[in-house]
């Protein structure tokens, strides 16, 4: 999960930088064009418009993931940190270059996330609880002095 959204990001401006390419017979001048109007020429040289929806979801999916079985897998934390790094890299790549800028956005998105967020922090405290008091994960024995 952590490869496969990057890489679809990197192959979706790949395809887009061939199509503007062929469009502009292999040159780099971005004038030139085959397109005879400008709601064609605009189609090919913008991007699509980014879904924050999908963004957020993705992103309160591995938070999620991490605060639930960070407790007893740490290496969920190395791996949701390093999630975030690539995709924050990614998307602010994929949103200089390539997409359009997302026309619909307001704060209510990021709201809703922080209020799930507040339910991954009680689930990442009842499961760690439920975790470290098992005693087959973490076996109580006698400390012995030497």
């Amino acid at each position: 999960m952590i490869i496969a959204d990057a890489l679809t990001s990197c192959v979706w401006a790949l395809k887009n930088f061939c199509v503007r390419c062929c469009d502009r017979s292999c040159t780099l001048d971005a004038r030139r064009t085959k397109k005879r109007t400008q709601q064609d020429y605009e189609e090919i040289n913008y991007g699509p418009e980014i879904e924050m929806y999908e963004k957020y979801a993705t992103m309160l999916v591995v938070a999620l993931l991490a605060f639930t079985y960070g407790p007893g897998l740490p290496i969920m934390y190395l791996l949701a940190a390093v999630y975030f790094f690539v995709n924050y890299w990614t998307d602010k790549i994929m949103i200089f270059y390539n997409h359009r800028k997302p026309l619909y956005f307001d704060e209510m998105l990021a709201l809703q996330t922080t209020k799930w967020l507040k339910v991954g922090v009680v689930l990442h405290f009842l499961v760690g609880l439920m975790m470290y008091s098992n005693s087959k994960i973490l076996p109580v024995g006698e400390i012995s002095t030497a």
